[in-house]
């Protein structure tokens, strides 16, 4: 199954739904800012990257920019209880598929 990470207002979001409805693929929508990301879900999202918190983080967002963390150094027990602090971290949209 996919699984589609998005939020409200995003451009990108709007156009890998449409995509997907246009190839009639089945997808779940989970709006990172409406529905916490378990660490379960985080813990997935990091080993389906190949760069780590790399891939899966907006480095230009607002949430990073007010960030006073270097992130590598984080220990991931902390990084996942930040990412459900602060979802805007996370790069939009991510797409995770089986």
């Amino acid at each position: 199954m996919i699984i589609l990470y998005s939020s409200p207002g995003c451009a990108s979001c709007r156009k890998v739904r449409q995509w997907l409805k246009d190839r009639n693929l089945k997808f779940i929508e989970k709006n990172i800012f409406t529905t916490m990301l378990s660490e379960n879900e985080i813990k997935l999202l990091l080993m389906r990257s190949e760069n780590g918190t790399e891939d899966i983080v907006s480095t230009r967002s607002k949430a990073y920019s007010e960030l006073d963390v270097e992130l590598s150094e984080l220990p991931l027990n902390d990084f996942f209880e930040l990412v459900q602090e602060e979802p805007g971290l996370l790069r939009r949209p991510l797409i995770i598929d089986d």
